[in-house]
Formats: structure tokens, sequence, C-alpha cells
């Protein structure tokens, strides 16, 4: 399941059954183990989710916590 642009077969096929949610315009790169990879691509087809949305859900918890800790993650 490697491909390029990122999209599992899964979603490839929603692309083309045009139920993809509509594209995000900023890509951020992540550095991550094969291990790690494995795990999110393991996940994902459980969950029926890509990478990238679990990758954000992921991202979103981890600021919700920060800003409920009363730090500001943007305050660098």
């Amino acid at each position: 399941m490697n491909n390029n642009d990122g999209c599992s077969r899964r979603t490839a096929e929603k692309k083309r059954r045009g139920h993809a949610r509509e594209l995000l315009p900023n890509v951020i790169s992540l550095r991550i183990s094969d291990e790690e990879k494995t795990v999110l691509e393991t996940l994902g087809n459980k969950m029926e989710k890509s990478t990238s949305e679990l990758m954000r859900e992921a991202m979103l918890r981890w600021l919700s916590r920060q800003r409920g800790k009363g730090s500001d993650p943007a305050a660098g």
C-alpha cells in the first residue's frame, strides 16, 4: 500500500466514487519510523480513515489539551 500521493487504495476508491472530502490546501511533512507507519496504516484501515485524517485528529486533540492546560502552543 505504498502510494506516492499519500492516499490509500480505500481513499482513492472513495475519490473515484465522488465521496472524498474537499482537499485541504496545506501539507506538512513528518518523518516517522517504519513501525509507526505500519501502526497508522493498520489503524486507518480498521477505522476507515486515511493517515492524514488520523494525524489531523491527533494534532487537534493535542492542541485542545494544551489549551486546556492554559498554555498557548502557538506562543512558542
